[in-house]
């Protein structure tokens, strides 16, 4: 009975270790931005196949068109003003190569008084806004002439920020599974220690397999979560067109 009190506590224990670094990590002092980008492509390259057909969008012929959504957000754990966009290399969404940026707004935020608002400066739209509390931000609708979500991304600077992360993959896990993550994680300290403490070092493999990799799905959770009111960007439905490639 007393190994089971032990284990049960030893597992309590790892479980407040974890939140203690999550909540620690949340309350520290950084200034970042993030984005995340999904797109749908609708026409590409029609002209190889089909002679004779145009495709116009807002009176002008287009080879390829793309409407991708792409969110920005606070990252950080401070609030961004609206002044540290003032720099040298400003905020903007621009395109790669040679992509053309036909048409860009802003579609959706979860804090109206940020007060986003875009400015077009040559292909590219700069990002404008009055502040950024700690998760909030936008979702942009762009419409280009590229074939895919690399053809469009957010460059610049921020005064202060340590740079604008691009998440490649987007994740917004449940409070379930969170805790899921932690359980098991926790399990497997409680079995690496007790296979320790009985020499039964053939047995360590497992558990150290499971703690690690389920570590790592609890950090990437945790970093790759998209703020409460942009959540929509997830949906592919929200692109609102099927994709239609002419063959």
């Amino acid at each position: 009975m007393d190994n089971v009190f032990t284990i049960v506590g030893l597992g309590i224990g790892v479980v407040g270790i974890f939140l203690s670094i999550y909540f620690y990590l949340r309350g520290k002092q950084i200034k970042q931005t993030a984005w995340v980008i999904i797109s749908n492509t609708l026409v590409e390259d029609y002209s190889s196949t089909l002679t004779g057909l145009s495709v116009i969008y807002k009176k002008r012929e287009v080879q390829n068109l793309t409407i991708s959504k792409l969110a920005f957000w606070n990252k950080g754990s401070v609030t961004i003003d609206g002044k540290d966009l003032k720099t040298v290399n400003p905020l903007k969404i621009g395109p790669t190569g040679e992509t053309q940026i036909l048409d860009l707004a802003v579609v959706k935020t979860n804090n109206e008084s940020s007060n986003f608002s875009i400015k077009k400066m040559g292909n590219s739209r700069l990002i404008c806004f009055d502040y950024l509390n700690p998760n909030d931000g936008a979702v942009f609708q762009i419409i280009h002439t590229g074939i895919s979500s690399k053809d469009v991304e957010i460059s610049g600077k921020i005064r202060g920020c340590t740079n604008i992360k691009h998440v490649r993959k987007v994740s917004n896990p449940s409070l379930i599974s969170i805790i899921y993550n932690l359980a098991v994680v926790s399990l497997g300290i409680v079995v690496l220690i007790s296979a320790i403490s009985q020499r039964k070092f053939g047995e360590i493999i497992l558990p150290i397999t499971i703690i690690v990799l389920y570590s790592l799905l609890f950090i990437l959770d945790i970093g790759n979560r998209v703020p409460k009111g942009l959540e929509s960007l997830l949906d592919y439905s929200t692109l609102l067109y099927k994709k239609r490639r002419i063959t």
